[in-house]
């Protein structure tokens, strides 16, 4: 597991050709497990043959969150069309909540979705949608009508 996001950012532009998603989970997260049991239902089960490069990355958030645990996990997205990243200084977490409206917040459980020929350059572009589980109590700088939770997500 990979905890460079220079490695991130190479693995997202050499794969432009195909529909991007990214999603960032904390390995100690419950609601972020319900999450990867989404990803693997709606993304990869439902497209096994889909032309997508998925990239998971695990973001130490929550007390016990580190790289053993992480790797634990990543056998849950355990598939071809997937490539797992570790951030536990939370470099990407800080970036996309920066360009989300955050700017000093970090992000995580959330799940972000980019076309083709979207191209990572000084900062993590803005995806074409996304969705997240941060309530609005915590994290109320993030846009709620992308809030999804549990089944919904």
């Amino acid at each position: 597991m990979d905890n460079s996001i220079k490695s991130l950012k190479h693995h997202f532009n050499s794969n432009k050709d195909k529909v991007r998603f990214v999603a960032l989970l904390s390995p100690n997260c419950g609601w972020c497990m319900k999450g990867a049991e989404a990803i693997r239902e709606t993304v990869l089960d439902a497209y096994p043959n889909g032309d997508i490069s998925v990239s998971i990355v695990w973001i130490d958030m929550l007390q016990g969150d580190n790289l053993e645990l992480a790797q634990k996990h990543a056998p849950i997205l355990n598939d071809f069309h997937v490539t797992h990243f570790y951030d536990a200084d939370h470099l990407l977490g800080k970036s996309i909540a920066g360009i989300l409206g955050g700017d000093g917040e970090i992000v995580w459980d959330i799940y972000l979705f980019y076309d083709k020929n979207t191209e990572w350059n000084a900062k993590p572009p803005l995806p074409t949608t996304y969705m997240h589980q941060l309530g609005p109590v915590y994290h109320p700088w993030i846009d709620q009508k992308h809030y999804y939770c549990g089944q919904d997500l």
